[in-house]
């Protein structure tokens, strides 16, 4: 019989496939860890996250100190004076008369407002204050004779203003610009004028005036002093 636990049948047992089931065994070892498998790719990068709120404005911090106001500057030099001549009208000047011998070229019009004495009479200005004054002058020059001498000069009392002399040498075809400013000391009651002197006695010394253009001018104005204010 199958199962029993008869000794004298055991090997019948076994050969007709019956056998007995023992008690199961302790477990054994754990078998070493197998391989790690392959890394796979890395994945696509993901959509950005929203925009966090603003955060809160931060406090004001303090204003500074204003520094101390500084010191007014000087006052500048103004307009104390001033007088002028022009002339729109052509004019000739005889070298005859000019050779060695200044003569005064003539302004038949004044700066309107001019607060020096002029004489348009005698074509010259009056300083009625001592000072430093600016001196303008401007003439358009042309001869009938070609390459004719001649010297211009702004004058006071007569005698050339050595900044405001200049020798040219004129052409029958064209004309030379006298032309300039200068700052000079003028005395209270001189005369200031512009005069032309040439060392040939022959022909003129011409200044044409076109469409009733300046062919002359002359100007003075009195610089003030400069005043310092603490």
């Amino acid at each position: 019989m199958c199962g029993e636990n008869n000794s004298g049948n055991r090997f019948q047992n076994m050969m007709s496939g019956c056998y007995l089931v023992g008690p199961a065994g302790s477990p054994g070892p754990t078998g070493p860890t197998g391989p790690t498998g392959l890394e796979g790719p890395i994945g696509p990068i993901g959509l950005t996250g929203a925009t966090g709120p603003t955060g809160p404005t931060g406090i004001e911090g303090p204003t500074g100190p204003t520094g101390p106001t500084g010191p007014t500057g000087a006052t500048p030099a103004g307009l104390a004076a001033y007088g002028g001549l022009y002339n729109t009208t052509t004019q000739t000047i005889s070298l005859n008369t000019a050779a060695q011998n200044p003569t005064v070229i003539e302004f038949g019009s004044t700066l309107p407002n001019t607060e020096t004495t002029y004489d348009t009479g005698n074509n010259k200005l009056t300083v009625e204050v001592t000072g430093d004054y600016v001196i303008d002058y401007y003439a358009v020059l042309g001869a009938t004779e070609n390459s004719t001498p001649v010297t211009v000069s702004v004058r006071e009392n007569s005698q050339p203003i050595e900044a405001t002399t200049e020798a040219f040498t004129l052409s029958n075809t064209g004309v030379s610009v006298y032309t300039g400013s200068t700052i000079a000391n003028l005395t209270a009651g001189n005369d200031i004028d512009m005069t032309v002197t040439s060392t040939q006695q022959t022909g003129n010394v011409t200044l044409t005036s076109t469409n009733n253009s300046v062919v002359a001018s002359l100007t003075i104005r009195k610089i003030d002093d400069i005043e310092a204010t603490n």
